[in-house]
């Protein structure tokens, strides 16, 4: 029953994401042939993902009959189905994701080729000036662009931008499917804590934070976790082909998230075949070195090819805007009084030991203690028992020390590692020691397995008490703010019926997201000067950066 659940989770969680990567895939090959994205790019890659549960059904359970099938299929739709639904349900409140997310998504439903030409400025939302479009255009121009494909594909198919965020909720489901796969697989790891801990990894509080959104942390956290995963599954199965083929689709999609998912990825990988060159068969080294080259390759020079290559070609370096000759640092406007005058470490243990209100959570981003109030004392939890780990007579301290290498390595390489979405790896810091500690304490001595227990439900309580009140604030705050927007929205929409067209003000530099919404609601409007606005006292439009004016309607 174990070994079914396992590849099970393993066939639903890696579908997920490779359900993604077609997306992209097919999207960027029709970028080289000069053409846009499709609606129909989501429903033939939605076909090709359940042949592929199939397939992979087929080498992992080959016994099974229709059933396990039938049960891979419907779980894997049920999962996008409840991922939509939800993010179709709640309006996007962010700034950034308002802001040239929202926009570079527009763009690529509306006929932009990424590939082929810059942000045209015929696709503009009517009514907002070729001055305010070019604000923002550069992050749009010049970012890792896969989310927002992905997004892209599933708006132009149901016609809301808000849809855009399945795979944000998709993401955490399988990053939990994938990090609860490969506990189960690791001898020694009881059930429950197999369950617990993928639930504690993939529910990570910047995912948490960031679900209802279109900031990309969230998925960049549920992709390094499945990476993770992944590679565990890799060490301890003997199907090494197939376990590096589930590499690729994660790594490409990985690097094409955010600039940073590209290092993080290079040095996950790199690390861990230095890991199986000392440890692992030639083989398995081997066939990972392969597998490992093939991801990157795809992962850059195809789905990657804009932005990688055509930063490199155009501006010298593959990492600009935030590298390379004319970059803009993101640290001009987003870094607090508090890290003033310190370095990137001394920065980490304030951001990590400050006190922080967890109504601060209503909101996306979090420079603070972005993990919660009470990571601090998880940190020092993981910390201890690092330390206990390393100093007892623990045997294969190797296992254990390999992904604490990696983690702190992808943490370090940043130099805004105080900045909670950079780096949400770091989340994992307490439980990595924890899962190796859980396997050793069937053998060990009195001591040992009191120290670990008082240790493992402290930090399994705290960490699920953090989630609890990260995650109840963020959906509250959400719930209202949908309420109002969609109350306002219906008082525009009777304001357009009675008085066509509505008419909005839009002082803001690029902000789109309010014509974006009126577009999808078929409400016809048009952009003037507040001061032609028909009302004595205009309203602001919430979450619009108080850019957007409009004249309600009372009744």
């Amino acid at each position: 029953m174990k070994h079914l659940i396992t590849n099970s989770f393993t066939i639903i969680g890696t579908a997920i994401f490779f359900l993604a990567f077609l997306i992209c895939l097919l999207s960027s090959i029709l970028f080289i042939f000069n053409y846009s994205i499709s609606g129909y790019i989501f429903v033939i890659s939605f076909l090709a993902t359940i042949g592929y549960c199939l397939l992979l059904s087929k080498f992992l359970q080959s016994k099974s009959g229709w059933q396990f099938n039938l049960y891979i299929i419907v779980s894997f739709a049920i999962i996008m189905i409840i991922s939509a639904n939800i993010a179709n349900s709640f309006y996007d409140n962010s700034y950034d994701g308002q802001w040239y997310h929202q926009r570079a998504i527009y763009h690529l439903a509306n006929g932009w080729n990424p590939f082929k030409e810059k942000v045209a400025i015929y696709q503009i939302p009517p009514g907002q000036s070729k001055e305010n479009d070019l604000w923002g255009n550069v992050w749009v121009d010049h970012y890792p662009r896969a989310s927002w494909i992905c997004a892209a594909s599933i708006y132009k198919l149901m016609g809301n931008i808000e849809v855009g965020k399945t795979f944000n909720i998709a993401f955490i489901l399988g990053s939990f499917l994938l990090s609860t796969s490969a506990l189960l697989s690791i001898k020694n790891i009881k059930p429950t804590y197999a369950y617990l801990i993928g639930f504690f990894a993939a529910f990570n509080p910047v995912s948490i934070y960031q679900s209802l959104s279109f900031y990309v942390d969230g998925q960049l956290s549920s992709l390094l976790v499945s990476l993770t995963a992944i590679l565990c599954l890799f060490a301890i199965k003997s199907e090494k082909i197939l376990y590096g083929l589930l590499i690729i689709p994660i790594v490409s999609i990985l690097a094409n998230v955010k600039f940073t998912g590209l290092v993080y990825a290079g040095i996950i990988l790199l690390i861990f075949s230095i890991y199986l060159f000392l440890h692992a068969s030639k083989r398995a080294f081997v066939w990972f070195a392969i597998a490992s080259v093939l991801s990157i390759i795809i992962a850059v020079l195809i789905i990657g090819y804009n932005p990688y290559i055509t930063n490199i070609l155009s501006r010298g370096n593959p990492f600009y805007p935030l590298s390379g000759k004319g970059s803009v640092s993101v640290l001009i406007h987003g870094t607090p009084p508090i890290y003033f005058g310190k370095n990137r470490f001394h920065a980490l243990l304030v951001s990590i030991f400050s006190e922080i209100s967890y109504t601060n959570f209503q909101v996306t981003d979090n420079v603070i203690a972005g993990f919660g109030a009470l990571f601090s004392s998880l940190f020092l939890l993981g910390s201890f028992l690092t330390l206990f780990l390393l100093i007892t007579r623990s045997t294969n301290k190797h296992y254990f020390l390999t992904p604490i290498i990696i983690l702190w390595s992808t943490v370090a390489v940043n130099p805004i590692m105080w900045w909670a979405r950079y780096i949400p790896q770091l989340w994992l810091f307490p439980f990595l020691p924890t899962i190796f500690a859980l396997t050793k304490i069937n053998h060990a001595e009195i001591y040992y397995i009191k120290i670990v227990r008082a240790v493992v439900s402290s930090t399994f309580f705290i960490a699920l008490i953090n989630i609890l009140f990260i995650g109840t604030v963020y959906i509250r705050g959400n719930v209202d703010f949908t309420d109002q927007m969609g109350k306002i929205l219906a008082n525009m929409s009777e304001a357009s019926r009675l008085n066509s067209p509505t008419l909005i003000t839009n002082s803001h530099r690029g902000f789109v997201e309010p014509q974006i919404h009126l577009q999808d609601r078929k409400i016809i409007y048009k952009v003037v000067d507040i001061k032609k606005l028909p009302c004595l006292y205009p309203q602001i439009l919430i979450g619009s950066a108080e850019s957007v004016y409009y004249c309600p309607i009372y009744k």
